[in-house]
């Protein structure tokens, strides 16, 4: 992530905000709030708007047809250069040296980057660089294939995204293995102080959750202190997906749960329930993973301060 446009990171005035490369020499129109240097030539852009029911949702679509995203030229009705032709790599047809020197091609790597990439030069790994050995090659296969089982081995053990989300700046010199782990786990992810994601693998009996054979499970909690809103989600581990069921269920949280008489909470998670329970989380009969979001979170949240209440096995 380079950068976060957020009503807690920039306000609520919304703006004119330019994304212009590391090495972009130009004048910066006296309309723009404000200019947003990336490292590449490439940039995604992902938007969320908080809607708070049906009502609010014509709000929400609204405010997203008032976004847009232009070249400098068109945004100042100007003829502009014409838009420079790529061939992407075919995923089904390159190797994975074309993909990440294809990607490396077209941006400027921060420091920290440049130093980490340069003792893989003799692989292949280099900017712009198509032509590869067969030591090379064979190299980036077995390598691929470590690289990913060694993701997927980290995943049950993410159980906070502090370390796996956020921008260059915050993330530092981080382990590059966990920039990758957070882009299997939780891409488009916010950086912490939008966003805390917590993550609960495995049950009080030390088991993964599992809604087979009648096994139930509950969390009971206090609510997390944000100040826009939290919800539990569940996840299939094979597929990452949001686990199917009958109901359509796939989350609770501060809009569709009903407080204890304590005002704290209780989830109830099964593969079967009381559909009309608004505290009723459907589980499958296989393998989850629940994933708390607390948007809008306390510094002490931030923090770490709030842990994943625990799965507590309720029938075995």
């Amino acid at each position: 992530t380079t950068s976060m446009i957020g009503s807690r990171t920039r306000g609520n005035q919304g703006g004119h905000f330019m994304f212009a490369a590391q090495d972009w020499k130009g004048e910066v129109p006296g309309s723009v709030t404000e200019v947003i240097r990336v490292d590449s030539n490439l940039v995604k852009l992902m938007g969320r708007i908080m809607a708070t029911g049906p009502a609010d949702e014509k709000v929400a679509l609204a405010y997203m047809d008032d976004w847009n995203v232009r070249t400098l030229s068109a945004y100042l009705g100007v003829s502009g250069p014409k838009p420079k032709q790529r061939i992407y790599p075919d995923p089904a047809t390159s190797n994975w040296l074309q993909r990440v020197n294809f990607l490396l091609c077209d941006g400027s790597m921060g420091q920290a980057d440049r130093k980490w990439l340069e003792q893989y030069k003799a692989i292949g790994v280099e900017p712009c660089k198509t032509d590869f050995t067969e030591e090379q090659l064979a190299a980036a296969r077995q390598g691929e294939a470590l690289g990913i089982k060694h993701i997927k081995d980290l995943a049950p053990k993410m159980t906070d995204a502090g370390k796996l989300l956020g921008t260059r700046k915050q993330l530092a010199d981080g382990p590059r293995d966990l920039f990758a782990e957070g882009t299997y786990i939780g891409q488009w992810g916010l950086p912490p102080d939008e966003t805390v994601y917590l993550q609960a693998v495995k049950g009080s009996d030390g088991e993964p959750i599992n809604g087979a054979n009648g096994k139930t499970y509950r969390l009971h909690f206090k609510a997390p202190d944000v100040s826009q809103f939290w919800s539990f989600t569940v996840y299939g581990t094979d597929n990452r997906f949001m686990a199917h069921n009958a109901l359509n269920r796939h989350s609770r949280g501060d809009r569709t749960l009903k407080p204890d008489a304590d005002g704290n909470y209780t989830i109830e998670l099964a593969a079967k329930g009381d559909a009309s329970n608004p505290n009723y989380l459907p589980i499958p009969e296989k393998d989850v993973y629940i994933v708390l979001r607390m948007y809008g979170p306390s510094k002490t949240v931030q923090g770490g301060g709030y842990k994943f209440p625990q799965v507590e096995v309720v029938k075995p």
